[in-house]
């Protein structure tokens, strides 16, 4: 079950999944970052939720094709 969380901009920090009622996996739609909350949070959703937006807050986005190096002229 997908979720979007509300934030102030062309962004959004949209939840991909959950551990019991704690978010667990997130993603940024603008650079499809994705962010994972560590195994000691997963039992505090609160905690949770507040973990994967201080990162989503702090991160700065890059396009996916700034991750990918480029193929050699020969493989």
């Amino acid at each position: 079950m997908l979720s979007q969380v509300p934030v102030l901009s062309s962004r959004q920090l949209i939840i991909l999944g959950h551990a019991s009622q704690a978010p667990a996996i997130a993603k940024c739609t603008n650079c499809e970052l994705k962010f994972f909350v560590p195994k000691e949070l997963m039992k505090d959703p609160d905690a949770a939720r507040a973990y994967l937006l201080s990162k989503f807050d702090w991160h700065t986005c890059k396009f996916a094709a700034e991750w990918v190096k480029p193929l050699p002229d020969r493989w």
